[in-house]
């Protein structure tokens, strides 16, 4: 991300100030879809987080273990999840962008967010008061891939449209973008009637870096450990104190006056 100036990571103070310790909070797809589920609120969880909906006029299904077994549906609405990127380790910060500030010289920009992502956070992180400011997202990168040798997936999350578009007959299309994006590290094939993907358990960790355009306005940055399978969230500790962070109170941050320098 060329227009990536600062990661900002959103909570309660108590939790910041162990997050700005070193300390990062890692939790999974099943704990988010289960978050929406439970708390049925669209924001503070997610029930489509490692998931997909499937639309279809007509949708055919092959079993892989008997290939003579074949079902067919019309007007197909199936949700389904990925299973090796269930408990894969997810670690959530917010983008703060070049759009995002007002430069005020060479090294220094002042923070400012719209109303539209303000309001996004204070709804969907209720009880957020303070935020943590890395000034530096590459060095703090490189502190995540010293830390995680075992591999770890670093990157912004991509919107789509996941929940596919409405059509005239009541029914939804998928969002071909979203599935291409999916399928990106197997080439497509030609097959009779169209172009076959494919999406391989070895990438399911694509999934999540995908969310609906719901959620753009959090403009979310994601460390994965794709590696690794946590069954409950997981505290993990990065010396990340190269990356020059620093803490303020969420009403300074959202008044506009927070002055952040790029570190060298």
């Amino acid at each position: 991300m060329n227009d990536l100036r600062f990661l900002i990571k959103f909570g309660e103070r108590v939790y910041m100030e162990r997050f700005a310790a070193g300390y990062l909070y890692f939790s999974h797809a099943v704990k988010f879809r289960e978050f929406e589920n439970t708390l049925k609120i669209k924001g503070q969880g997610d029930r489509l987080e490692g998931a997909s909906r499937l639309f279809a006029q007509k949708l055919t299904m092959q079993s892989h273990e008997n290939p003579q077994d074949v079902w067919t549906i019309n007007m197909a609405d199936i949700l389904t999840t990925y299973g090796p990127a269930n408990k894969v380790p997810v670690f959530c910060l917010f983008s703060c962008l070049e759009k995002d500030c007002v430069k005020i010289s060479e090294k220094e920009y002042r923070i400012s967010l719209d109303d539209e992502i303000k309001n996004d956070i204070t709804t969907h992180f209720e009880k957020a008061d303070t935020a943590v400011i890395i000034e530096n997202p590459d060095a703090f990168i490189d502190d995540i891939r010293n830390t995680f040798a075992s591999g770890y997936k670093a990157d912004a999350v991509n919107y789509f449209h996941v929940e596919g578009f409405p059509l005239d007959n009541g029914g939804r299309s998928m969002d071909m973008e979203y599935f291409k994006y999916l399928a990106q590290d197997t080439p497509p094939t030609k097959i009779k009637g169209g172009t076959k993907y494919s999406f391989g358990a070895d990438f399911a960790y694509r999934a999540l870096f995908c969310k609906d355009i719901f959620f753009s306005k959090e403009q979310e940055y994601r460390v994965l450990l794709p590696k690794q399978q946590i069954s409950e969230p997981k505290e993990y500790f990065v010396d990340y104190t190269s990356s020059k962070s620093h803490i303020v109170s969420l009403d300074d941050l959202f008044s506009g006056s927070i002055v952040v320098s790029i570190a060298d």
